[in-house]
């Protein structure tokens, strides 16, 4: 969220990586499609160099583990784990170089502090910062958004409004992120749509909501103690 409206604050094109774009079981040929990723990049910021580009690295962790664990490792898969570390790298030194226009970011739930990421990637970064969890009334203002998208859902916001802000608050008190909040969302409409097979006439009930927060675990990032 934060990596999407700073590309808006810059009028920037937004893309995304994940792991699973460039992931393979064939053993080398992750590194190809990693290169190819950054070939893209590179390709698109030379086309348009009064363009502003903002590429988001998601779960940055699983290409920048440190060094020595994965040598320590041993096995034949860390060593591709070990191209895979260094082509990253190298292409992050090219587009500082070649592509000014383009901003990398990269996101992760550890926390760069307790040495679980790679130190020579750290450093090519120029900033590293802590997202917080939001405040309950960032996470008021995020129930309410859902909701509204849903049937009838502005009518339902108004007559629930109390009762909104009420587990707005015992999310925020939990420690919810908005991955949490999207997983109670989602679990509630399932609940709905329990009740809507077999009664049509079946209106979305804040129950549903009550409901799916005591179901769900939440979980977001590192143990709390891991922080300390």
């Amino acid at each position: 969220y934060f990596a999407k409206i700073y590309a808006k604050t810059l009028d920037a094109e937004y893309a995304e990586v994940k792991f699973s774009d460039f992931n393979s079981t064939w053993s080398g040929q992750h590194i190809e499609q990693l290169t190819n990723v950054f070939e893209e990049i590179l390709a698109k910021a030379k086309t348009s160099p009064d363009k502003k580009f903002v590429v988001v690295f998601n779960e940055i962790d699983s290409i920048t583990l440190p060094a020595d664990a994965l040598r320590n490792a041993g096995s034949g898969h860390s060593l591709f784990k070990l191209e895979e570390r260094s082509v990253f790298l190298n292409y992050l030194d090219e587009i500082k170089e070649k592509a000014p226009n383009v901003t990398v970011i990269g996101t992760t739930n550890i926390v760069p502090k307790n040495n679980n990421l790679d130190g020579a990637a750290m450093s090519r970064f120029k900033n590293i910062i802590g997202i917080d969890y939001p405040e309950k009334e960032c996470l008021y203002e995020a129930l309410k958004a859902n909701i509204e998208k849903m049937e009838a859902g502005s009518s339902f916001v108004n007559k629930n409004e109390n009762k909104l802000k009420k587990l707005a608050e015992n999310m925020s008190e939990r420690n919810s992120s908005f991955r949490d909040l999207n997983k109670v969302i989602d679990s509630s409409k399932n609940y709905y749509l329990q009740d809507y097979i077999k009664d049509k006439k079946s209106e979305f009930k804040f129950k549903y909501l009550e409901d799916a927060f005591k179901d769900i675990d939440l979980t977001d990032g590192e143990i709390t103690d891991s922080l300390k």
